[in-house]
């Protein structure tokens, strides 16, 4: 546990201190683009065709060296990633022969990899914290940048080498699939898991390099057949299709509603809604050592403005059900018919549309009302309007197709 909370404190270290200094070097001026891409990877063109057109555009626009593109991963003779601030780097790949490159922007928003942006003492300042923890690594490492299997090390220097190979070190994929392979051809005994198919093709370069005489072992004959064998198929020849979705989310009713709330990282957590319970009479004190029964410890939470609103004739629920069944199951219903009706099902009509094969895959949390509201004033629908388990009578009856729900503590989300 110990060293899985160093880890994890490492990596944060290293995402602010790559995240400070991208702000220092560039900002973006687009509010729409609040976390702009620093990476580009680009096909078609050779390591040293690259670097040329950087130079070039290096001297004509006198750029300094922070702000500078540079290579940041070599994946093989035709493909690599270029770095550099945001809109630099777009504005090379506009101006020069780059912008022929087929080329994909990476989800990586700051600074990486740059030998010419970190020094020493950046990588100090985020392993000196670490505590001195006697614990020796028992598989070897294969370092990123050159391949080399690294052994028998202690915690701390590896996760030195780690940040250093995230912050000064350049890619070089073209040399792990070779490294990889020199270490398993040093083992005398070993299988490759073929577990799924990687963007940059390692796996396959790693086969290539061990050679035909090579054992690879498929893990579906070690482990079951519970892990199926298109696993690593394009998503375009999967036999399941996600039509559509539906959810309610904080400050959010609809889906474009939360896609507006992520988009502009809206805080949604406010003072407890008026039509809860009143905050002023059943919040309690946290520095007691317990609180007081049917008090919470805070009065905020993220909360659905609209959970009350449900058509109980539409549903064919009766006026006496309604109320007693718990808003889950009525926000359910209301999700799995909008996410059915976007996705344009009409039951029967087709082949592709025949009950038996289209799903409903939502997901739920703990009985919270059942627990609290319900238990105030039991009636004849307590134990079906809350429990869990009645999800699934209140859609498949109407439905009679698969479903699955998921128990789970994220939002409440239907998908079809």
């Amino acid at each position: 546990m110990q060293l899985g909370l160093e880890t994890v404190a490492v990596a944060f270290r290293v995402g602010a201190c790559a995240w400070e200094l991208g702000s220092l070097i560039s900002s973006s001026a687009d509010d729409t683009l609040p976390y702009p891409s620093w990476t580009i990877a680009l096909a078609g063109f050779r390591e040293e065709q690259v670097s040329e057109c950087i130079d070039d555009y290096v001297s004509k626009n006198a750029l300094s060296v922070v702000a500078r593109p540079y290579i940041s991963a070599r994946i093989s003779s035709s493909r690599c990633s270029i770095s550099a601030p945001p809109d630099v780097l777009h504005e090379l790949l506009a101006t020069t022969k780059l912008s022929g490159a087929t080329k994909i922007e990476l989800p990586i928003t700051a600074p990486y990899h740059a030998p010419h942006l970190y020094s020493t003492s950046d990588v100090d300042g985020i392993v000196n914290d670490v505590d001195q923890i006697s614990s020796i690594t028992r598989i070897p490492i294969i370092s990123s940048s050159s391949g080399a299997s690294i052994k028998d090390i202690e915690f701390r220097d590896a996760l030195r080498i780690s940040v250093e190979a995230c912050l000064q070190q350049t890619i070089r994929s073209d040399l792990v699939a070779a490294g990889v392979a020199a270490h398993l051809q040093a083992t005398s005994l070993f299988a490759i898991h073929h577990i799924a198919t990687a963007p940059d093709g390692l796996g396959s370069a790693v086969q290539a390099a061990l050679g035909p005489s090579s054992k690879q072992i498929d893990l579906s004959e070690q482990h079951g057949s519970n892990i199926p064998k298109s696993l690593g198929l394009p998503l375009a020849k999967s036999k399941i299709a996600i039509l559509s979705m539906s959810g309610r989310f904080p400050q959010a009713p609809s889906m474009d509603a939360f896609w507006h709330v992520l988009k502009n990282g809206i805080d949604t957590h406010e003072l407890a809604l008026a039509s809860r319970w009143n905050t002023r009479t059943h919040v309690g004190d946290v520095s007691l050592k317990s609180l007081p029964k049917n008090t919470s410890g805070t009065g905020f939470g993220c909360w659905l403005h609209d959970a009350a609103q449900f058509d109980a004739r539409y549903f064919n629920m009766s006026p006496r059900e309604a109320p007693q069944v718990d808003p889950a199951q009525r926000i359910a219903l209301l999700t799995a018919t909008e996410a059915l009706e976007q996705a344009g099902i009409v039951p029967g009509r087709t082949s592709s549309t025949q009950k038996d094969r289209v799903g409903v895959y939502f997901g739920s949390t703990s009985n919270d009302w059942m627990e609290t509201n319900s238990a105030q004033d039991i009636d004849t629908y307590f134990i079906p309007g809350g429990n869990r388990a009645c999800e699934f009578i209140s859609i498949s009856s109407s439905n009679s197709g698969l479903l699955y729900l998921g128990n789970t503590l994220d939002c409440y989300s239907n998908y079809s």
